[in-house]
């Protein structure tokens, strides 16, 4: 890992902890500007269009299929924040289970989730992930659920995940993409205006491009390929759900490869460390 690029995310996610132990990186809140409080106020609205389709389901389904048997893994819940989509599943299944996440705040309502649900034995650790002094050790699978996307420099992000995986290990991952035009247009015009954005950093065609060189592909699924459509058409009518139901079907069935999801707007990964293979990036990039 190039020290200085660590060095640098490290000072950033010192700024990232104090954000996050007074906002959510979703909703609206007095520490962002007024643009970022707008921006999330029309994200909300925008998919608001999904919401009956039950997308959060679905991807909760997918990435517990790609668990597979949760009894013997050894799993670390990565900016587990207080709590994500299968954050109670993992801790209740896995053979050990480690929640990390920059916020001790947001641990503690993680914490009391856990004590809600009768869950006993999970290790919470407040800390960086790329500190190497963090005491993780190594994990069969690393779930980053909306994570890795805060990291600015994907080599040095790559090298830490693979420190901090068994031979053979497993990351599944979520996070928002920017290989869309219009989308990398938008982005641009806002990230000026961003509270957030020296952690916020969609993946870009060249964040592909480093991951495949570091790990191989098992799975990737678009979400919002042919259904971002729907996001619009919910800012002015009520009736797009149904549109958006079937678009969003359309994209499950077809949004399955690298060259597919570069016109989706979320991207979720399942890669596995194993030897290192070099890809063409022709083969990555459209």
């Amino acid at each position: 890992m190039r020290v200085p690029d660590r060095e640098e995310m490290l000072a950033i996610n010192l700024r990232q902890k104090v954000y996050y132990e007074n906002a959510t990186g979703s909703e609206e809140s007095n520490v962002n500007s007024g643009a970022t409080n707008l921006w999330r106020r029309l994200r909300a609205r925008a998919f608001s269009a999904l919401a009956s389709d039950a997308t959060k389901d679905r991807v909760r389904d997918l990435h517990l299929t790609w668990f597979g048997p949760l009894s013997h893994l050894r799993v670390l819940d990565l900016g587990v924040g207080d709590g994500n989509l299968l954050s109670l599943d993992l801790a209740a299944g896995a053979r050990e289970y480690v929640a990390m996440d920059l916020s001790a705040a947001r641990l503690s309502r993680f914490q009391e989730k856990l004590r809600a649900s009768g869950i006993e034995g999970p290790r919470l650790l407040a800390g960086d992930f790329l500190d190497p002094q963090n005491g993780l050790g190594q994990f069969d699978v690393i779930y980053a659920m909306a994570v890795l996307h805060h990291f600015r420099h994907v080599e040095a992000l790559s090298e830490a995940l693979k420190d901090h995986l068994s031979a053979g290990g497993r990351i599944i991952s979520y996070d928002p993409l920017q290989t869309w035009w219009p989308m990398r247009l938008v982005r641009a015009v806002y990230r000026p205006l961003q509270t957030d954005r020296a952690w916020e950093h969609p993946f870009s065609r060249e964040t592909l491009a480093t991951l495949m060189r570091h790990f191989d592909l098992l799975n990737v699924q678009g979400f919002y390929g042919r259904s971002k459509w729907a996001l619009p058409l919910s800012l002015v009518s009520s009736k797009a759900g149904e549109v958006a139901r079937r678009w969003h079907d359309y994209d499950l069935s077809h949004a399955r490869s690298i060259d597919t999801v570069q016109h989706c707007l979320h991207i979720s990964l399942h890669l596995q460390r194993g030897p290192s293979v070099p890809v063409p990036e022709q083969e990555l990039i459209v």
